[in-house]
């Protein structure tokens, strides 16, 4: 029987889902800030352009390891295992995504790229060390990391920019301030619950690589679903028009982080019922995916209602026009939380050719629909392209989890 602390787990979900919806709320911000001050979207376009890639190359540095790390009950690995083999690959992304640049034919614009890439490497070496935290049941300290570090983040980019109106500079300083915070505090925090330190054991980064290749295509996979249409409407449309969407989509992400950290904390108590072959894991399962799937009705509904006036206020009246597409970006949001927590659970069971099998599927739906969809419906089927392939793979997952659970149970 697993005993659980409750006033634990409560205290790590408030900590969590505030502290980290906090520092995305800041990221949020920075697209907000930069279409004030210069009043138009144009930077704002380039600043998606570098998150889109960005994100790609953190998926790459962190190979999908966080959900195997946090149910690594038996300590296969130790923590300086996984520290060893985060650094390696944050290495060999920043060598990936240069040469990418490069041949994207970037230009100077590739610095501004790669700065970015720097600061989101510097959450990926932080979710080595939250994964820690969260393990040993102190996701109070990740929670109080994102305070602190999107505080300070916010505060230099927007010093740097207001006072610049350049790009790469405030880029450079966010950079800087949160790497101190990294090292400050989120190290700090982390090693009290065991060594953490750069050793190479060559069979432990192998064996890590082959156990986690399927969450690193997972991961990867999520990160291309998401860039792909972007990046072509960018090329179709202009980097300004990216801009426009970027700046209305970006709100709805938080909605997407809201329902990844309502699941993330109990990802340690679905470990311990599915290795106990408890039961409750299936009941569990099913009342996080209701709880999912209303919260999406009612945000949807909500969406309806204040997405425009909120996008006027947020923003500028030109905004309005393409208030519309706030509603599909919403639903968009939702069916990638609930692919987080079934891809998490499918982790967590170690179905790993099926992660595999799924994520490859998603890649293949959203390269067959992005074309056809934008050419067809311009800004509007930028969406239109993500809800196909992210319902395709929500419905294979969903199936994938309740059957194998199952069986194990």
């Amino acid at each position: 029987m697993v005993i659980i602390d409750r006033t634990t787990l409560k205290s790590n979900f408030v900590w969590n889902t505030f502290g980290t919806l906090f520092y995305f709320f800041t990221q949020w911000l920075l697209m907000i800030l930069i279409v004030k001050i210069d009043n138009d979207f144009v930077n704002a376009g380039f600043l998606a352009r570098c998150m889109v890639i960005g994100n790609v190359g953190a998926m790459i540095a962190s190979y999908g390891v966080r959900g195997y790390q946090i149910s690594d009950i038996k300590d296969k690995f130790s923590q300086s295992d996984y520290f060893t083999h985060r650094i390696i690959n944050i290495i060999a992304t920043v060598v990936i995504i240069s040469l990418f640049c490069v041949f994207a034919g970037y230009g100077l614009a590739a610095i501004t790229v790669v700065a970015y890439l720097f600061f989101k490497l510097t959450e990926v070496l932080t979710d080595l060390y939250h994964g820690i935290d969260q393990k040993n049941d102190r996701m109070d300290i990740i929670g109080k990391s994102g305070i602190i570090k999107g505080v300070a983040g916010l505060a230099a980019f927007l010093a740097l920019y207001y006072l610049s109106r350049n790009l790469l500079a405030a880029v450079m300083a966010m950079f800087a301030v949160t790497m101190i915070a990294t090292v400050i505090f989120d190290y700090k925090q982390a090693k009290q619950f065991g060594k953490i330190k750069f050793a190479l054991n060559k069979n432990a980064y192998i064996s890590l690589q082959k156990e986690c290749f399927s969450p690193f295509v997972y991961s990867v996979c999520m990160s291309l679903i998401a860039a792909l249409p972007r990046l072509y409407f960018e090329n179709s449309h202009g980097v300004e028009m990216l801009g426009i969407y970027s700046s209305i989509a970006t709100p709805a992400v938080i909605v997407q982080l809201a329902v990844s950290y309502l699941f993330m904390p109990l990802i340690t108590l679905f470990t311990r019922y599915y290795n106990d072959k408890d039961r409750r894991f299936i009941r569990l399962f099913l009342a996080v995916s209701a709880i999912i799937a209303a919260l999406c009705s009612v945000a949807v509904i909500l969406s309806g209602f204040i997405g425009k006036p909120m996008l006027v206020f947020l923003f500028n009246p030109d905004v309005a026009e393409y208030s519309r597409i706030f509603i599909t970006t919403v639903i968009s949001s939702f069916l990638v939380g609930m692919i987080f927590f079934l891809f998490a659970l499918l982790i967590v069971m170690r179905k790993m050719k099926t992660v595999f099998v799924c994520s490859i599927t998603g890649v293949a739906a959203i390269i067959a629909a992005s074309v056809a969809a934008i050419n067809a419906y311009g800004i509007d089927g930028i969406n239109y392209a993500l809800i196909g392939a992210y319902l395709l793979m929500c419905i294979m997952g969903f199936i994938s989890v309740f059957v194998s659970a199952g069986k194990q149970l």
